[in-house]
């Protein structure tokens, strides 16, 4: 009869660990699957008021100024809120988002800088998150952008980005190629590996 352990798993390079029972010493675990973008369509089960929104992308955004991550966002009942998009400006990335950033996509007086420039890489990840009150963005794990919604000069922006649940990618979207919703999505290069406990 097989003898079973109480395993230990601990996935590389991340900060958290997961515990299951195997009767493996070793034994791979793929904690989320990665799932292929499709433009204009609601990304399922996704609430992004309280799960990450994980973008692979397939080529670098500063690598030219037709390069985009963009996603529209939708509340509870299916109506459009705003866009979020990240594109090459000059020589850096600069984020939008309606209403907090300006109103309008194609005028660049309406995007913003990111806080840290990433140094990027094709098969890069960006992790959008929000709140109530912040946007969050990350890339390759390294904070590029905590923007407190309050901080706008536009006074509408906090209450504008309020209830926001869905997303879709947007058809101009030049770069992202897969997506990942959960708080446990791999990077490339990162394992699982084992230790009986």
């Amino acid at each position: 009869m097989a003898v079973t352990s109480c395993v230990h798993y601990t996935v590389i390079e991340r900060c958290h660990s997961y515990r299951y029972c195997s009767s493996h010493s070793v034994t791979p675990i793929f904690l989320s699957d990665w799932l292929t973008v499709e433009r204009d369509v609601n990304i399922p089960s996704l609430d992004w008021a309280g799960t990450p929104l994980h973008i692979k992308a397939n080529q670098s955004v500063i690598a030219s100024y037709s390069n985009y991550v963009g996603f529209f966002t939708y509340d509870i009942k299916g109506y459009y809120v705003g866009t979020v998009l990240l594109r090459k400006i000059h020589s850096s990335i600069y984020y939008y988002m309606s209403a907090c950033t300006g109103w309008g996509i194609n005028k660049a007086t309406n995007h913003k800088e990111l806080t840290v420039q990433p140094t990027e890489q094709d098969g890069g990840i960006w992790i959008f998150s929000k709140t109530d009150t912040t946007l969050s963005i990350t890339y390759n794990r390294v904070e590029v952008l905590e923007y407190s919604l309050s901080e706008s000069q536009n006074k509408t922006c906090l209450s504008y980005w309020k209830g926001v649940k869905a997303v879709k990618v947007a058809s101009w979207d030049t770069v992202s190629s897969q997506y990942c919703i959960s708080d446990k999505c791999l990077f490339k290069g990162e394992l699982l590996y084992a230790t009986v406990t």
